[in-house]
């Protein structure tokens, strides 16, 4: 309940590497999260779209889980003083970009649960406020805010904030925010925070595989070029290996 709450939209397959993981074998994960599901929607605890991922042929694999009116009940009885959530019919362009964040951070997860490294925070879309340099306060709201460790007794511990792109923005887009980044980076204020500031990872896909690549390519090519972004401390990666190039750069760090 509280995933589904915390990146809005999951699918099942999302649910599965999140939190079915310990079972027998993948067919047995799969049985058990679709019972367990059922029952969260029979109780209006989750609640499914209308819209199904992969369309009507995808059957129960294709649901997408947002929470339902009674578990935003039981989450606010929790806290206070927390909203009521009104959930409306997403667009399908604000649907994608959440489920691929969703996606990212269930891939994490199941790369440390199966490798050996270790998840020690993920935060979707947190905001960090700062003050720039002409002292006007700004702030930047990553898509996923990450704190990785090589192995479950790592001391050295890795940050990074994500960015997911599906294809749909423009490149001068994403060069804007890297440049709300590389302010944020200037302000000196994650830095004093947190001992350091964290390695932006772009993770790209698009519809069709050589438009991602030309993508990425194009972002890489504009960061170098610009005068004000530090190119370096940028990670462009494909969408679907995200998991595998973070982790990676972790145990390479």
């Amino acid at each position: 309940m509280a995933s589904v709450d915390a990146y809005r939209f999951a699918t099942g397959a999302h649910l599965v590497k999140l939190h079915f993981a310990d079972h027998a074998s993948p067919a047995s994960a799969a049985r058990t999260s679709r019972r367990v599901l059922a029952r969260l929607r029979e109780h209006r605890i989750l609640d499914v779209l209308e819209q199904r991922i992969g369309g009507v042929r995808a059957g129960s694999d294709g649901l997408v889980y947002h929470l339902g009116p009674v578990g935003d009940r039981l989450l606010r009885e929790d806290h206070p003083t927390r909203a009521r959530r009104r959930l409306g019919d997403p667009s399908t362009r604000f649907l994608e970009h959440t489920l691929g964040i969703t996606g990212v951070a269930a891939a994490l997860h199941e790369y440390a649960r199966k490798r050996g490294g270790e998840v020690v925070t993920l935060a979707p879309e947190q905001p960090r406020s700062f003050t720039d340099l002409l002292g006007a306060r700004q702030a930047i709201r990553p898509d996923l805010y990450a704190e990785l460790a090589a192995t479950q007794a790592a001391e050295d511990i890795a940050t990074f904030f994500i960015e997911v792109d599906m294809g749909s923005e423009s490149i001068p887009t994403l060069i804007g925010k890297c440049l709300v980044y590389e302010e944020y980076r200037r302000s000196g204020e994650e830095q004093r925070r947190f001992g350091g500031f964290p390695i932006i990872v772009w993770a790209m896909t698009a519809r069709r595989p050589e438009t991602a690549q030309k993508r990425r390519h194009a972002l890489a090519r504009a960061m170098e070029q610009h005068p004000k972004i530090m190119a370096r401390a940028y990670r462009i990666v494909p969408l679907n290996a995200a998991s595998n190039e973070i982790f990676e750069e972790v145990r390479n760090a």
